[in-house]
């Protein structure tokens, strides 16, 4: 798991499952980025970080709750 600049932009980048993930920390300030990095990292060791990541909706359920908000 790395921490880069893109732009001004400090973004993560790790690799789940075979494919590589990467996040923007929305933070200019690289201390601020570090701090998040860590963060991030804390949660993957704990194995709460890529569950919070991946949705259980399927697209099916996805757009059904989009028609039924949305629809009137």
């Amino acid at each position: 798991m790395g921490l880069y600049k893109r732009g001004l932009t400090w973004w993560i980048s790790s690799s789940y499952n075979g494919r590589q993930v990467m996040q923007s920390t929305e933070t200019e300030d690289r201390k601020i980025a570090e701090k998040i990095h860590y963060k991030v990292l804390t949660e993957v060791t704990e194995g709460k970080w890529f569950e919070r990541q991946q949705g259980t909706e399927t697209f099916a359920e996805m757009m059904k709750r989009c028609m039924k908000e949305h629809s009137q």
